[in-house]
């Protein structure tokens, strides 16, 4: 999360005018492989078990707040192969995109401290 996820989500920031110029369908698999992946390893971090990318998007629909399911309901259609979008311009996409990603990022590391603690505690 702290090395491969917030390089990339750090690139995407940078360059967010750039990729506005990009083809719809490049940003269509920017944010499935980003939205779902990410999630994919929050399941992992907080369940201590492996799902699909489309089971991550599924789970996180009940466990996270709900201003994040639009940019998850667009990443698992996209998957899907599904043409139905809750954000109709690119940046809309790459900005909900990178929120949702710091807010994973952050919600990981407070698990992995949380653990941590309990872990002194333990010994």
């Amino acid at each position: 999360m702290n090395t491969y996820w917030a390089n990339r989500i750090q690139t995407f920031e940078e360059s967010i005018d750039e990729l506005t110029h990009i083809a719809d369908s490049a940003i269509d698999r920017e944010v499935e492989w980003t939205v779902l992946g990410i999630l994919r390893q929050f399941y992992t971090l907080r369940e201590k078990d492996i799902i699909s990318k489309q089971g991550a998007g599924e789970y996180s629909l009940k466990h996270l707040p709900e201003k994040w399911h639009p940019i998850i309901v667009d990443a698992i259609n996209i998957r899907r192969g599904e043409e139905n979008r809750h954000y109709a311009r690119k940046r809309d996409r790459i900005e909900e995109t990178i929120k949702l990603s710091k807010y994973l990022i952050s919600q990981s590391e407070a698990i992995k401290n949380k653990r941590a603690s309990l872990d002194v505690k333990l010994t």
